[in-house]
């Protein structure tokens, strides 16, 4: 638990700055994803009002991965950051639990 508070510090302090954010959901399946953001835009689900943020993230090794986000993520999430997003997958959008961006990576 110490190496992680350590690492935590040394992101948060060291190089400007970290997003982490977490709920726990049971049953669902947790899927990943890990990359840079290369594309980030707030909107709303098809004729309703609810907020969604599109991503998509690219890596080295593996396809251009576009996920819907439930909510409001620009906050959490900028342009050329490299992140790692945990998250269940609803019936229209993901739900984010765990965010975290690499400050150090670059």
């Amino acid at each position: 638990m110490r190496r992680i508070l350590a690492v935590l510090l040394i992101c948060l302090i060291g190089c400007g700055g970290g997003s982490f954010r977490g709920t726990f959901r049971s049953g669902n399946t947790v899927f990943s994803v890990t990359g840079f953001v290369s594309f980030i835009e707030l909107t709303t689900i098809p004729d309703t009002t609810i907020p969604v943020t599109t991503v998509t993230f690219l890596s080295d090794f593996s396809p251009v991965t576009t996920v819907i986000f439930c909510g409001d993520l620009t906050q959490q999430l900028f342009l050329d950051d490299f992140a790692t997003v945990n998250f269940t997958q609803g019936p229209s959008c993901a739900t984010a639990l765990v965010i975290f961006v690499d400050c150090c990576g670059r």
